[in-house]
């Protein structure tokens, strides 16, 4: 060999080098966050075991973890039992990755005390045979793909992830957040509730795209390690969604689960 020959193989070789080492391998794992028939902590904590990951960030916003990672409200979440034996075990840094201001809001809007007054009127009106033939139909359009997710919600994890079961959820969330919309409009009962539920589904995309930014930047301070995303199984569509647009440009290489 050349003297020329062996220094091009020799630099070729030390820049594919640099170019794995500078990988940054980015996981997606949808979960669900209490134990069912087929996930659990238990579930998680294997798949951890086989990835290795260098960062575990976890669904949690200012008021559950620091920006520390430590854990300021203990649970028996799947995530947290399975991180918290992982981390004894395997050096990991862990991170919080959902909008800073999640829980506060939830809080300051009444959330979940309008969704319950709101699904309690729409599901009255519905049982009752009191809906317009429209809203009937989206309705029934809803049900038919809110019970998938029901039997879904209890098969594996492969199951929760796959890209059959993201497309049924991205379906799902439409359906929710704007053919229920409608609804409100053609309603005289449910168009109080109109600028509610607006506004939560407003928040469901801010609150997605605040993810995907809090995961970026992780990327970038955490460059070349291996990183694993714990969320649960209804954000996973449209965070991969978000973040294989800008994976290549970033140096992130998105990974399954199952392929490690």
């Amino acid at each position: 060999m050349s003297k020329y020959l062996y220094i091009l193989v020799l630099v070729t070789g030390l820049f594919f080098s640099n170019q794995i080492q500078s990988q940054t391998y980015l996981t997606i794992i949808g979960t669900q966050h209490y134990p069912t028939d087929n996930v659990n902590s238990n579930t998680l904590y294997k798949e951890l075991q086989k990835i290795r990951p260098d960062i575990i960030l976890m669904e949690y916003d200012s008021s559950n973890m620091d920006k520390k990672g430590n854990f300021l409200i203990q649970s028996n979440e799947n995530e947290q039992v399975a991180v918290k034996r992982y981390s004894k075990e395997y050096p990991v840094i862990l991170r919080p990755f959902d909008f800073e201001g999640r829980n506060r809001f939830y809080s300051q809007n009444q959330t979940f005390k309008k969704e319950q007054d709101f699904f309690s009127v729409r599901d009255s009106l519905f049982s009752n045979g009191l809906l317009d033939s429209v809203s009937n139909a989206i309705f029934q359009e809803f049900l038919q793909v809110n019970n998938i997710l029901n039997v879904l919600a209890n098969e594996t994890l492969y199951d929760l992830n796959n890209k059959t079961s993201m497309s049924v959820i991205k379906l799902r969330q439409d359906l929710n957040y704007n053919k229920l919309l409608i609804m409100c409009d053609r309603n005289d009962q449910l168009s109080r509730y109109k600028e509610f539920w607006k506004q939560n589904g407003e928040f469901w995309i801010f609150r997605n795209k605040q993810m995907i930014e809090n995961i970026l930047n992780y990327c970038n301070e955490f460059k070349g390690k291996r990183i694993v995303v714990l969320t649960g199984f209804y954000h996973k569509y449209f965070l991969h969604e978000g973040l294989e647009k800008v994976a290549s440009e970033r140096g992130i290489l998105m990974k399954e689960f199952w392929e490690y």
